[in-house]
């Protein structure tokens, strides 16, 4: 590997907590069918099936606050959200939360969850 060369994919991840595909967008195969949440390769994805007003911060183990991902209403449909742009190396906590009443205590999607993650960064060159 050539020294100072950065792959694509970690320059995909400079964006922090920009969301990409925004709500009401149907995915490949049509509209969502069921709630979801999920980090994966630094990236936040959520699923929406109705209108709700969300809340998501990124905490350090210290309990700091470090990025505030959403907070407001989002539309029904598939969000993502970049969570490692300027994340050092580390274990970090994603807080989500629902703001909503009215939500059925039935539902199998647990309206408050909180996730962990890990950030790990190679230095390239020396």
């Amino acid at each position: 590997m050539k020294k100072g060369f950065v792959p694509a994919l970690l320059a995909s991840w400079l964006a922090f907590a920009s969301p990409a595909w925004g709500g009401g967008h149907e995915g490949p195969g049509g509209p969502p069918e069921e709630w979801k949440l999920y980090v994966y390769k630094g990236c936040v994805y959520l699923t929406l099936l109705k209108e709700v007003d969300v809340s998501m911060e990124v905490y350090d183990l210290y309990g700091r606050p470090i990025s505030e991902l959403a907070d407001g209403t989002l539309p029904v449909g598939y969000h993502r959200f970049s969570v490692t742009g300027c994340l050092p190396s580390g274990i970090y906590v994603l807080d989500f939360q629902i703001n909503d009443p009215s939500w059925d205590p039935e539902e199998e999607f647990q309206p408050h969850q909180l996730i962990r993650f890990v950030v790990l960064r190679q230095r390239f060159g020396s």
